[in-house]
């Protein structure tokens, strides 16, 4: 009954899990590195195979976490489209989910069978309630304020919440509609101090959604990058790129010394790509953690700055 737990199954289902499978489901990484050089690639079935195994078991029991029922509350978990049969006090409930998420936060939830009281129990997600775990481990690095919205049958709705769940209690019948919105911003996360290798750097995440610069997407070397130290974001929806997703573009500039070590800044555009789809266009640079203090920049001699043919750098 605490929001803590789905928070974070959300953020590994989306990130730590997926990102080690391809989407094509057929190769697989046993670490998941948030950086790269071009060394790393999934790697077809393996004989240690104890995590792959675990993703391939994992995929399909998903169905069985979305809801929970207990007495006469009905937990909604996770948010995807789905169809869900659930019995409550020992009568059926159908409920209905229709979204877009995670790649937008509106999603829609429908009472197609079912006329009694019971609780609907709905996760507000950590990252909407500016919480990005249930840690200190990270936090938000922006001033950045996103809200909610849960409307019942087109009244909207200010239950309070308890461990992260909005409660709504009424006598539901068939037909009822819950709409549910979530501001889901780019947004940028700093990690405790005391991750030192961290310091000086933020990582991109949009809703559940951990992003990455990688070579393909980019006119420079993703390790010679300096966020501006405000950035703004822009959501680029890309249907066609990676079975879907949405990519996010933002102002930085790039890094480099001349002959004389002299060092020389340009601007340029980055352009971020969900984590989970790296690794899928060839072996290239890429990085999660990107400098917003010049402190924790890099920046490469000119002279190996070259754009290759295959559209990445190489050193």
């Amino acid at each position: 009954g605490d929001a803590k737990y789905f928070d974070v199954l959300e953020r590994t289902l989306y990130n730590g899990l997926i990102s080690g499978v391809s989407l094509d489901g057929g190769s697989f990484f046993y670490p998941n590195p948030l950086a790269s050089n071009g060394k790393y690639s999934r790697k077809p079935w393996f004989g240690c195979a104890c995590c792959p195994s675990n993703v391939s078991r994992f995929i399909p029991s998903l169905p069985g976490y979305v809801y929970a029922v207990k007495d006469n509350q009905v937990y909604v978990n996770l948010y995807l489209s789905n169809k869900a049969e659930l019995i409550v006090n020992k009568k059926k409930v159908v409920l209905e989910q229709e979204t877009g998420y995670p790649w937008n936060g509106d999603i829609r939830v429908k009472v197609a069978q079912g006329n009694q009281e019971f609780a609907l129990k709905l996760r507000i997600p950590g990252w909407v309630r500016n919480e990005v775990l249930p840690s200190d481990l990270y936090s938000y690095a922006d001033n950045q304020k996103p809200t909610y919205r849960i409307i019942v049958n087109g009244q909207e709705t200010a239950n309070t919440l308890n461990n992260g769940y909005l409660s709504i209690e009424r006598k539901w019948k068939k037909g009822d509609v819950v709409k549910i919105h979530f501001d889901m911003l780019p947004r940028i996360v700093k990690a405790n101090e005391k991750v030192v290798d961290d310091k000086g750097r933020v990582s991109v995440e949009r809703g559940p959604i951990v992003y990455c610069a990688e070579w393909p997407d980019n006119k420079c070397n993703v390790h010679t990058v300096l966020l501006n130290q405000h950035p703004q974001f822009k959501v680029v929806e890309k249907p066609e790129l990676l079975y879907g997703i949405s990519q996010l573009k933002t102002d930085a500039q790039a890094l480099s010394y001349d002959k004389n070590g002299k060092l020389i800044t340009k601007d340029t555009e980055l352009t971020l790509i969900p984590y989970y789809a790296w690794a899928h266009r060839g072996e290239g640079d890429m990085k999660v953690w990107l400098p917003i203090d010049v402190s924790a920049a890099s920046a490469l001699p000119q002279e190996v700055q070259k754009w290759e043919d295959n559209g990445f750098f190489k050193n």
